[in-house]
């Protein structure tokens, strides 16, 4: 059985600039099963980065895995950061059966966290 797979390319957001993370992902599984899940991980721990919106969360703290049905993935939004820099997002998909690794796109390998890869593509760098 194939693990889902989410690839995105670098994305720029300015200050307080605001995307919908949906038109970040593109989403393959090699066996055919649709996206049922998806998990976000910001890293960013400085108070200016940038930060998700939900519906359930306005301000989603850095260091936390948000998870979200496939379904509401048009409800997930990330705001650029106060501060030019770097942010990380990482991104996995759960096809109904196992999810995919973590991947990351960024400009520093230290922003592996427990050993675990990172896994998407989706690396906002901020310009002030």
């Amino acid at each position: 059985m194939a693990t889902p797979v989410v690839t995105t390319s670098d994305h720029t957001l300015n200050f307080n600039e605001w995307a919908q993370i949906k038109n970040w992902l593109s989403y393959s599984d090699a066996d055919g099963n649709a996206a049922v899940k998806y998990q976000f991980f910001e890293s960013g721990i400085d108070a200016g980065s940038g930060y998700f919106w939900t519906p359930d969360n306005a301000h989603w703290a850095a260091s936390t895995t948000i998870e979200v049905n496939a379904s509401d993935l048009s409800n997930v939004w990330v705001c650029g950061g106060a501060a030019a820099g770097t942010e990380t997002i990482w991104v996995r998909a759960f096809d109904g059966h196992e999810w995919g690794n973590w991947e990351y796109v960024g400009t520093d390998d230290s922003c592996m966290k427990d050993g675990k890869p990172p896994f998407v593509r989706s690396c906002g760098s901020v310009q002030s």
